[in-house]
């Protein structure tokens, strides 16, 4: 990549980072609420907030409430949302991601794949910038499909082919 090119790239990230950031601060509670209407997370929910839950609720989940599961030691619950703590390779360093439910990650993906300026990122690039705020269970799966029925970028493709 281009030195103005990768300059442009992360011009464009943070302008996006900041606009899905302040979406995301402005509907919170629409966030909030989305996780307890997704069945993969609201159990975790119920746990995570000090209430019991038995082994036999959690035997009847789905497989992606139980790959959540096997991040307990790794999620908390904080102002009212579920947070996934990833610490750097060396574990000097701990960064909050906000866990997303499925409904809401198909708004994610598509702001940060478009950009700010209308670009349309591959899936490396987009997944890499949604995974340093977010997580939920399949990203880079959801990432790759979405990109892949995309048909702006198919047309930006095409364009390109000489």
């Amino acid at each position: 990549m281009a030195k103005n090119e990768e300059d442009r790239f992360h011009c464009t990230i943070y302008a996006c980072d900041r606009v899905v950031t302040r979406q995301m601060q402005n509907n919170l509670v629409d966030v909030r609420n989305a996780k307890l209407a997704d069945d993969n997370l609201k159990t975790i929910i119920v746990a995570k907030r000090g209430e019991r839950v038995n082994s036999e609720q959690i035997d009847k989940e789905s497989p992606i409430a139980k790959a959540y599961w096997a991040n307990w030691d790794s999620l908390v619950f904080k102002d009212g949302c579920l947070w996934r703590i990833r610490y750097s390779k060396n574990g000097s360093r701990a960064r909050n991601l906000l866990v997303i439910p499925r409904p809401k990650s198909k708004e994610i993906i598509e702001k940060y794949h478009r950009g700010t300026n209308g670009e349309h990122f591959g899936v490396m690039k987009t997944v890499k910038e949604i995974q340093r705020r977010f997580y939920w269970v399949g990203c880079r799966r959801s990432v790759a499909a979405w990109i892949h029925n995309c048909e702006e970028s198919g047309k930006l493709k095409e364009g390109k082919k000489k």
